[in-house]
This record gives C-alpha cells, structure tokens and sequence, in this order.
C-alpha cells in the first residue's frame, strides 16, 4: 500500500507538530544551557528508515518506535523539573 493524499496530509500534520515539540525542547535545552546537537547518526538513520519503502506501515514503525521513546524521555524531563 503506497501512501494516499489522505496519508501524506497526516503525515504533514504530525510533522507539524513534531516541529512545535522541537522548538519546546529546544527552548528547554537553551534554558538549561544544554548545547543542541546539529546531527547525529540516529537522526539520519531514522530518516533514511522512515522514507526508505513508501508505504504507510513501514513509514510508520520508525514513528512509532521513536515517540515511545520520546514518552520516557519526556517524563524524565518533567520528573526533573
């Protein structure tokens, strides 16, 4: 299955707001005087991955694998502060 108009305008919407998430974390990192990183390999892997086959589930997984992740790590942060 090979992504639709209707999947391409959910994944514009959930890069949306993934891009909100990053200027939050971003403004958080400035604050704690915590250096951003510019790349790194799991980015561009991840990337690679996700855009890789064009098809929903396997654009998905990678998705899905990095924000259950990013649920720990958010705790983290808000456990911390």
């Amino acid at each position: 299955m090979h992504l639709d108009a209707l999947a391409l305008q959910g994944i514009a919407k959930f890069n949306s707001l993934r891009i909100n998430e990053m200027l939050y974390l971003g403004r958080f990192l400035d604050l704690a005087q915590i250096p951003c990183l510019q790349r790194n390999w799991g980015d561009t892997l991840f990337r690679k991955i996700r855009y890789a086959i064009p098809t929903m589930e396997i654009w998905t997984t990678p998705v899905i694998m990095v924000e259950t992740l990013a649920l720990v790590y958010y705790k983290a942060i808000q456990k911390a502060t």
